[in-house]
């Protein structure tokens, strides 16, 4: 059952982190299952990308715990087997084409793959022969979710995905990772296109002051702002909006 905890691909147990003289986490609590797409919201400077590294192991939390996979991301790095990162920097080699780019991770992880056909998943099979320099800004982002499901990965954390991305690959994006968290795999993002957020989500985590403000279906978070929508209930909880106010 969804419930047990074996279910859960990623979890966060009262992890606290600080930069020096900065706090950023405090208590983090939350997980993500398979089957579901989380999007892990909150204004800029609410600590999304360093929760991110924190669970790819590149941080270490102050206090607290984090399992990847069922591991201690700071400990062990066996989760990378069973995770997919896309972050903001893309992590693309510039000057390698798009096919090359792809053939090198794949010969990180050890396995044998069709370039092309891989390609094709992500709309890009007529982009294979140029350098990712030569890319646009939207390509090298889908590009770049190329390279993190290339070894089918049971998780994946992704970073703005759609930066970029005109509507048609917003929508074909979309698709994917229904059809990716249909087969099973979980899914947590951040994303400052909160309407597109709002559609694509099965759960929102609200990150407000270092922890979880409030969470929920998408559907139900906008009912708390009579039907404003996200981008009404995070100007709410920024402006100290308390969750037990009645106008919340």
């Amino acid at each position: 059952m969804s419930s047990q905890p074996s279910e859960a691909l990623l979890s966060f147990r009262q992890v606290s982190f600080s930069y020096p003289q900065t706090p950023v986490l405090s208590d983090l609590t939350f997980s993500v299952t398979k089957g579901e797409i989380v999007g892990f919201l909150g204004v800029n400077g609410a600590g999304k990308t360093t929760s991110f590294l924190l669970a790819t192991g590149l941080l270490k939390p102050q206090g607290g715990a984090i399992e990847v996979v069922g591991c201690d991301p700071a400990v062990s790095k066996s989760w990378t087997h069973s995770v997919g990162v896309m972050m903001a920097g893309a992590g693309l080699y510039p000057r390698l084409t798009v096919a090359r780019n792809l053939s090198f991770f794949a010969e990180l992880y050890g396995l044998k793959i069709d370039v092309e056909e891989h390609l094709r998943k992500h709309a890009m099979a007529d982009q294979v022969g140029k350098k990712a320099q030569q890319l646009s800004h939207g390509y090298r982002r889908r590009l770049a979710l190329a390279r993190a499901t290339l070894h089918s990965p049971r998780l994946l954390l992704l970073d703005e995905p759609a930066d970029g991305l005109d509507p048609g690959a917003t929508e074909a994006l979309h698709e994917y990772l229904k059809n990716y968290r249909d087969q099973g795999g979980a899914v947590i993002l951040t994303s400052h296109r909160l309407e597109e957020v709002e559609r694509l989500c099965d759960r929102i985590l609200v990150l407000s002051e270092g922890k979880i403000a409030i969470q929920g279906p998408p559907e139900e978070l906008s009912q708390k702002v009579d039907g404003q929508g996200l981008r009404a209930l995070i100007l709410k909880i920024q402006a100290g909006v308390g969750l037990n106010d009645s106008k919340l």
